[in-house]
């Protein structure tokens, strides 16, 4: 489960839902400012991403499935993600960090 203080975007390309088309169109429509700059990004078996970000203190911070529209989940306290490395049951596939950064 993301900490207090954490916010995950679970970006999915499945279920015909492709989560990066939604986002290219979401930075198309509001531009981009950074705020896509992850502290730490994640593959995962899905062809998708975990986006972790460090909140802002004092920001409000709301979870939903679709919440920024199809094929992008909000995760923060009260859900969860997977972590990496991790064994799933479909196909025993990891999950695997792949960015880091500290600015």
């Amino acid at each position: 489960m993301p900490g207090p203080r954490y916010l995950v975007l679970d970006i999915d390309k499945k279920d015909g839902k492709n989560g990066f088309a939604t986002l290219e169109a979401l930075v198309a429509k509001h531009g981009d400012h950074g705020a896509l700059d992850a502290d730490v990004v994640v593959l995962t078996p899905n062809q998708g991403e975990h986006r972790w970000f460090a909140a802002p203190p004092g920001a409000p911070l709301r979870e939903g499935a679709g919440a920024l529209g199809p094929g992008i989940d909000v995760r923060c306290q009260g859900g969860y993600v997977v972590a990496p490395p991790s064994t799933l049951p479909a196909g025993s596939t990891s999950s695997t960090a792949t960015a880091c950064s500290t600015a």
